[in-house]
């Protein structure tokens, strides 16, 4: 009886720990990062992040596109402080602009594999751009641990850094103030947690261990997405996400 009792409890344990763990691939040809850059106090955001909203739908999202949605804070002194905001974010969007990767620091604001896109303002389609062999990221989350492996395609001597970010979905805020007053505004692919960490390199493998930070809000659906840049530039070289359980 006892015998049987044991064989219960580690068949359980390891039936808990495989619906911890998850693993997400990116695959070896290039997932296109989608980042927008917005704030709860400007007006003419609720209709772009409506439009990120039905990305959800999309058969492209994940396999081909990682939509990222960073709320900036330069907007916070102008009439509502935006709870998702962050200094970061806005730091991230005018390094764009210094490098020449866009025209302008402003809300709403769409970049597609770290170039500005302005195709929302024109009701154009989100652009799938042609696939490029850059190499396999993989990301194993076992609940608040992550592991993640870069293989590039083509080796080289570059330091890289992972980006890992926690998504939030159906977020669903009211505005007291500002330009949207009044207004109940919904939310998806928010930036609850952002985190930069130097990849280690062994073999041509770039590879890191470690912990996700704490999100600042908790979300209905939650999500991850993390992506490998040289350095600082925050240009993504490959990305991969997806929902979490």
């Amino acid at each position: 009886m006892r015998l049987i009792f044991l064989i219960l409890l580690l068949t359980c344990s390891k039936l808990s720990i495989a619906q911890t763990l998850q693993t997400f691939r990116s695959g070896i040809e290039q997932v296109q990062l989608l980042e927008l850059y917005t704030s709860q106090g400007c007006s003419s955001c609720p209709p772009a992040e409506k439009w990120l909203s039905k990305l959800m739908d999309n058969d492209a999202l994940w396999k081909r596109t990682i939509p990222v949605n960073f709320h900036v804070d330069y907007w916070d002194n102008l009439g509502w402080p935006d709870p998702y905001a962050s200094g970061e974010f806005t730091q991230r969007q005018r390094i764009y602009k210094d490098l020449g990767n866009t025209n302008v620091v402003a809300t709403p604001g769409f970049v597609i594999n770290g170039r500005g896109w302005n195709g929302w303002f024109y009701g154009q389609t989100l652009p799938i751009r042609s696939p490029v062999k850059v190499g396999e990221l993989s990301l194993e989350i076992n609940e608040q641990s992550f592991k993640a492996k870069f293989e590039e395609h083509h080796p080289s001597d570059k330091k890289l850094t992972l980006n890992i970010a926690q998504l939030g979905f159906g977020l669903f805020d009211k505005i007291k103030r500002g330009e949207n007053e009044g207004k109940l505004l919904r939310h998806d692919f928010v930036v609850l947690s952002f985190q930069q960490l130097p990849l280690n390199r062994s073999n041509g493998t770039f590879s890191i261990t470690s912990k996700l930070a704490k999100p600042i809000s908790s979300s209905p659906i939650t999500g991850i997405a993390a992506w490998v840049t040289v350095d600082s530039n925050p240009t993504p070289i490959q990305s991969v996400g997806g929902y979490l359980k």
